[in-house]
Order: structure tokens, then C-alpha cells, then sequence
């Protein structure tokens, strides 16, 4: 998914790609799947809950209570 966020000027485009690449990536350690729910979760636009919320419906077995905390976080973040 292409989710392009501008603010202050900061594209983050590549990092949400990234993110999206760990996540899908399943030699990516649990650390590494945790620092991009952490990621996506902070950016908090539209295109990111969408993507945390596909991945709850499947997410890694160790990711699972991660996942969902990371998804309530985007979704507060959004409304503040």
C-alpha cells in the first residue's frame, strides 16, 4: 500500500513501505516487527490503521497482543 504523509515537510512514504516490508517479511525477528507496529503506529494517518488493521486479522503468533496495541495507539493518535 502507497501512503504518502507530508508533515513538516517529511516524506514518509519509504518508511511506511518499510515497515509494511518487515511486517510481510517472515525472517524479520520479532524485534525488528515490533519497532515497525511502534512506526506505523506513530504516524497514525488513514493508509497506517488501514494497514494495522489488515494485519490484525493475521498477525505472527508472538505479534498478536503487539499488534493490537499498536493499532488501538494509531487510531488514538489519529483523533488527538
Amino acid at each position: 500500500m502507497k501512503t504518502r504523509i507530508q508533515s513538516n515537510n517529511t516524506n514518509y512514504t519509504y518508511s511506511v513501505r518499510r515497515f509494511c516490508n518487515i511486517l510481510n517479511n517472515s525472517k524479520s525477528s520479532c524485534e525488528n516487527k515490533l519497532l515497525a507496529l511502534i512506526g506505523l503506529a506513530h504516524i497514525a494517518s488513514k493508509g497506517t490503521i488501514k494497514i494495522l488493521e489488515n494485519y490484525n486479522h493475521n498477525p505472527d503468533p508472538d505479534m498478536k497482543v503487539y499488534a493490537g496495541l499498536a493499532l488501538d495507539e494509531a487510531k488514538f493518535l489519529a483523533k488527538a
